[in-house]
């Protein structure tokens, strides 16, 4: 696929699954032999292990809200800068929740075959993170 198309499913992703919250839509967006570089604690592989991901942050942050900020792509790598915004609700990394609204903001790399998310790399602010929770408390 062109690297504009492969833009396009990510640009998607992030409107139907995260922003709209429709998670029986991963296996549109998700290959079944998905690969995940930087998982969440237990997270297993393939599409059960990204639902099990995306729902912990819908959970733990509440009213959770993505912005797609920006987004590169060349061939089958595709670069999305995003932020997230949401009322801490439940427990995260052993921190009870603090009912405060936190934002934070991330990387993640996506590498797409046959127009699926077959591998993705994901960074975060997590000292930004922490410290809005930390002066919650």
């Amino acid at each position: 696929m062109r690297a504009d198309d492969n833009k396009t499913i990510i640009e998607r992703f992030f409107e139907k699954v995260l922003k709209e919250r429709n998670l029986s839509l991963l296996g549109d967006f998700v290959s079944e032999s998905y690969v995940e570089h930087n998982p969440t604690p237990d997270q297993s592989v393939g599409i059960e292990g990204v639902q099990r991901h995306i729902q912990l942050f819908f959970t733990v942050f509440s009213d959770t809200e993505y912005r797609l900020e920006d987004i590169v792509a060349e061939g089958n790598k595709v670069v999305a800068r995003w932020t997230l915004s949401g009322m801490h609700s439940g427990d995260f990394l052993g921190m009870p929740p603090t009912g405060t609204r936190i934002e934070t903001s991330g990387i993640d790399i996506y590498y797409l075959q046959e127009g699926k998310i077959k591998e993705h790399w994901h960074e975060m602010d997590m000292l930004r993170l922490m410290t809005e929770l930390n002066r919650a408390k």
